[in-house]
């Protein structure tokens, strides 16, 4: 984890942080992911399993300013339009 907080702190302001951590869990589990990435990393943004559904998104895209990256091959699971992920 020293490497990672090591490149992060080189990265210029101008240029932002991706975190390709494809995190996706239930709820609760999401929501400390969600602020291990935005809050502790200080991301920008985040790679998402939407594997588990709406519950294990909705933590990161609580974060104003922040974008979050679905994985696209468990859109599927997610059935045809969650909508507490689209609205």
């Amino acid at each position: 984890m020293s490497a990672l907080r090591h490149v992060i702190a080189r990265v210029p302001n101008a240029i932002p942080v991706l975190l390709d951590a494809k995190r996706g869990d239930i709820g609760s589990t999401a929501a400390a992911y969600a602020r291990a990435a935005f809050e502790v990393w200080s991301a920008d943004a985040v790679t998402v399993n939407p594997y588990l559904g709406a519950d294990g998104v909705m933590p990161f895209m609580a974060y104003p300013g922040k974008a979050v990256f679905l994985l696209l091959p468990h859109l599927q699971s997610l059935g045809r339009g969650d909508p507490k992920l689209w609205a």
